[in-house]
This record gives C-alpha cells, structure tokens and sequence, in this order.
C-alpha cells in the first residue's frame, strides 16, 4: 500500500488491548484508525471541534480490513493514514497498521466517510474549506473520486 503522506499515530500494547492470550482484539485496530483520524483532522489544520462548529460533521458508512500478522502486548503499533479520493459527499480513507519494530504490516485497508449537516442529519456536499485543507496536505496526486 502506498503511504507517501501519511499522519501516523503510535500506540504501545497494553494487556486491555489484548485477549487472555496477549493478542490485540481485532477490533481495537478500528479504535487505532479512530485515533489517527483525529490527529489527521488536527494536523491538516481542521479540528474535529472547528467541523463541527462549522455546522458539519463526517460519519463512517464503510470499512474494509485486512487482517494480516498479530500483534501481543508490549508491541508498539504505527497506524498511518491519508486521503485516497475526495467525493461529492464523502472522504475516502487508507490506513496501515504495522509493527513499529519490525516494519510488518498488521492491518491494512480503508473507510470511507460521508459528511453530514448537523441541522439535518444529511449528506451533504463535502464543503470547500475541508476539501482545500485536504488537498493542500495531500498534496497534487490526490485527485476527486466517486
């Protein structure tokens, strides 16, 4: 997978991370994605707060995973992301996961996440604002998709 602007968030493993085994729940790896996102918002310079306060807000409506090595308590995963393609209403989101020390790669997949009106509940055009943030940050090989 190519990540070449990634925002990348660290987590080292702790035992409630993980089963009795010491092996992470798969779905904490959603958590990571959820951390790293924030710090993606941040980072482009639109905290998720500012979104909101700007009468709008982006749900997830899909996720695909792929489960590909374990990670056990005391590893430190890297969960990196960016923007794959910008809709009329929606983002599209690519994550990795790997293993800090080895470099092995976790999970990797994608999300995708619509915009809404926080008065209506409604998709909503991605508004311009988030775009030109996301563009600038992703730089010019991000083209629009959907």
């Amino acid at each position: 997978m190519d990540i070449s602007s990634p925002v990348t968030y660290g987590r080292k493993i702790r035992f409630s991370d993980s089963d009795r085994q010491g092996i992470v729940f798969n779905v904490n790896y959603l958590v990571y994605w959820d951390d790293v996102l924030t710090d993606y918002m941040e980072a482009i310079g639109l905290p998720w707060s500012e979104l909101v306060a700007n009468g709008d807000d982006m749900v997830l409506v899909r996720t695909e995973i792929n489960y590909r090595k374990s990670a056990i308590v005391g590893d430190t995963v890297r969960t990196t992301i960016r923007v794959t393609g910008i809709g009329r209403t929606s983002v599209t989101f690519v994550y990795e996961s790997t293993n800090a020390a080895t470099g092995q790669v976790l999970v990797d997949g994608t999300r995708i996440q619509v915009v809404l009106n926080n008065a209506s509940f409604e998709p909503t055009p991605v508004p311009e604002y988030l775009r030109a943030l996301i563009l600038a940050h992703e730089g010019p090989r991000l083209g629009t998709t959907q």
